[in-house]
């Protein structure tokens, strides 16, 4: 039965190989027999097997295919899965930093910090903006704003992937934190940044 460890050095490969095809995948896993292949007889066999349920799992064009399909295709290039809307595996750390907030009795020093991860380089300005400010209920105003796009790996395995973000609202006097946690954001159509 296909274990999930052998998922780490298939998931590896992939993301660091574009084009690959199933006797790639075939060939990662042989070269691991030592260690995931003790006790099996035939490793060649389950190392087969593994793959088809790797692919299967990952990859929904190969649920519909039959064994023998799947032995025909052993060749071809497995067509890259799609998460977002960027098939080359680039993700993006949208990012909103704020300096002094105004309310109409006082000014203040507050810092907030809103990111979230996507794998397009859409301007997400507008939505962190509004969901930070749906936080700061006191807020009037945010004034000194800004915002960054950059790429970031770390987007992948993030839990904070848009429509979700991690907001931290800090006193700058102090240090005392207000919020700090998980907030939801709306996709708003936004003006190019």
């Amino acid at each position: 039965m296909f274990n999930a460890k052998y998922d780490n050095p298939l998931d590896d490969f992939t993301r660091n190989n574009l084009a690959f095809s199933r006797t790639d995948l075939e060939n990662v896993l042989l070269g691991l027999t030592d260690t995931l292949y003790k006790k099996v007889k035939k490793p060649k066999r389950s190392i087969n097997r593994d793959v088809i349920k790797y692919l299967r799992k990952n990859y929904p064009e190969f649920e519909k295919l039959t064994p023998k399909e799947v032995k025909e295709t052993k060749e071809e290039p497995v067509k890259i899965k799609k998460t977002g809307g960027d098939v080359t595996g680039l993700w993006y750390k949208k990012l909103l930093k704020t300096g002094t907030t105004k309310t109409t009795k006082w000014e203040t020093s507050t810092k907030v910090e809103i990111f979230t991860y996507e794998q397009n380089d859409e301007c997400r300005y507008l939505s962190l903006m509004e969901a930070a400010l749906k936080e700061m209920d006191y807020t009037e105003e945010i004034a000194e704003t800004g915002y960054s796009s950059s790429r970031d790996s770390a987007g992948e395995f993030s839990p904070y992937q848009f429509e979700s973000a991690f907001l931290k609202i800090e006193s700058v006097k102090g240090g005392a934190v207000s919020f700090e946690g998980a907030v939801t954001l709306e996709d708003l159509s936004e003006t190019p940044c």
